[in-house]
Order: structure tokens, then C-alpha cells, then sequence
């Protein structure tokens, strides 16, 4: 295996695939001369699993064995870091990736970038750069408004859930779920049931479990309890833990006995 090693590449990737990081990195080690894509699986593999601290070890290897980073390599470092919630590091990267030229219209290292300053909590930084964008996706305008739901700024982020649909950006049901719980930790309950109805009757959208249970949330947070048990009533086809845990909490909140 050491003489092929685009096999080599492949079996870490398959690994951690399957959560198995141990695996991928006992197959990574036994490569004689691993080159960019090499260290890229592994690092994107600890990405994927939710092991940031792993994936930026990973990146100060790569580096200290005299092999230099390339794009994909910074894509993944940015997201390590918002699982870490490493600001410092993602600044440093930012200023590498202008000095490199890798942020020119680069949609998916632009998106990186500004999903890294919301999940790190720099909301300034992120507005200031989702601002300068040439190209906005769905990605950037989600990274955006879940880094305002994170800080409990439900109305900023409904705000800009409004600036991107009058932009023709339809939403996806990802974003339905952030913004929906950003109402239900600040008791916006009539918002909440505009996203919903949008959500089915506009966007023609099915909603899931975890939706159901944002809106269970929702009303059961506010003490409407005929609302959020008819939506319990409603689910009987399709028994969900969180929904029951949901409603007692509420329960318990208003000592609806």
C-alpha cells in the first residue's frame, strides 16, 4: 500500500466515512510519503466527524513535515475551527487565504470563512464579509442568520430570512429549523407560525420530526397547550422522544399539573 497511494487516499476517506478516525489515521500512517491529498482526507475526516481540535493538529503536521496547504485544506481548517470555536486561528487563515488569492470569487472558501466568524460568534466580522460577497448562496445567507439565532437576535435574523427571499433565494429546511428555534427562545410565537405555514404552503417544503417539535416548543413555551398537544395528537403515526420531552419541560415551566 505504500506504493499506491491513491489507495492510500481512499481508505482513510472510507474510514472515517464510517466514524472509524482510528482506522483512517492507522492506514495514514503507514503511507511512505503522503502528499496534500493524503493529509486533506484526514483532515476533512475529523471535520466530518466533529473532531476539531484533531483536524487542526492535523494541519500543524502537515505543515511541520514541509507540505503546504492548499485550498481544500483551508476549507476544511475554517470549519474545524468553528467546531472548536477558535477565533485566532480563523483569523489567521483568513489572512493567508487573501495574501494567496484563494477568496477571489471562491464561493465555497468564501462560505467557509463566514461560517467560521458566525459559529465563533463574530457576528461583526461575519456581516462585514457577507456584505462584500460578489456571489451569495443559500449557504451564506444560512451561515449568516444562524450566527444571529446562535446570539439570541431572533428579529435580526428574521430580518435577513425577509432581505433573502425579496433577493429570490429560496430557503431550505435547515434554515426553517434555525430560525424557528430562534423563535422559540425569544417567544415569538406569531413569527413562528408564518415560518411554518411558509414553509409547507409556499416553499411546498414536508416538514420533519425536528420541526414539528420547534413548533411543539414554540406554543408550549408561550403556555398554549391545545396548540402543542393538537400537533402531539397530530404525530401519532410517528412517536418522536423529543416531542414528549418538549411539552413536559413546558409543563413543568407552567405547572400545568
Amino acid at each position: 500500500m505504500q506504493r499506491h497511494v491513491s489507495l492510500g487516499n481512499t481508505l482513510p476517506g472510507m474510514y472515517s466515512s464510517c466514524c472509524l478516525m482510528d482506522k483512517a489515521r492507522e492506514v495514514f500512517d503507514q503511507l511512505s510519503m503522503p502528499n496534500v491529498m493524503s493529509w486533506n482526507t484526514m483532515i476533512a475526516g475529523y471535520v466530518q466527524t466533529g473532531l476539531g481540535d484533531e483536524a487542526l493538529q492535523c494541519v500543524r503536521e502537515m505543515q511541520d513535515v514541509g507540505v503546504s496547504p492548499d485550498a481544500a485544506t483551508y476549507v476544511s481548517a475554517l470549519k474545524a475551527c468553528g467546531i472548536v470555536g477558535s477565533l485566532d486561528i480563523g483569523e489567521d487563515i483568513d489572512a493567508k487565504v487573501r495574501k494567496l488569492g484563494l477568496l477571489k470569487e471562491d464561493v465555497v472558501m468564501s462560505n467557509a470563512l463566514l461560517h467560521m466568524y458566525s459559529k465563533c460568534g463574530s457576528l461583526e466580522k461575519s456581516r462585514k464579509l457577507f456584505e462584500t460577497l460578489l456571489i451569495l448562496s443559500v449557504v451564506s445567507w444560512s451561515s449568516l442568520i444562524a450566527g444571529y439565532a446562535k446570539l439570541g437576535q431572533a428579529n435580526a435574523a428574521l430580518e435577513l430570512y425577509r432581505r433573502m427571499k425579496t433577493e429570490g433565494i429560496a430557503p431550505h429546511l435547515v434554515m426553517y429549523t434555525i430560525l424557528l428555534t430562534a423563535c422559540c427562545h425569544v417567544g415569538l410565537v406569531k413569527e413562528g407560525e408564518k415560518l411554518f405555514d411558509e414553509m409547507c404552503n409556499v416553499y411546498c417544503l414536508n416538514p420533519t420530526l425536528e420541526h414539528y417539535t420547534c413548533m411543539i416548543d414554540l406554543y408550549g413555551r408561550a403556555g398554549d397547550f391545545n396548540k402543542a398537544k393538537a400537533i402531539l395528537d397530530k404525530m401519532q403515526h410517528c412517536r418522536h422522544l423529543p416531542m414528549f420531552l418538549s411539552l413536559l419541560g413546558s409543563c413543568r415551566n407552567w405547572r400545568n399539573v
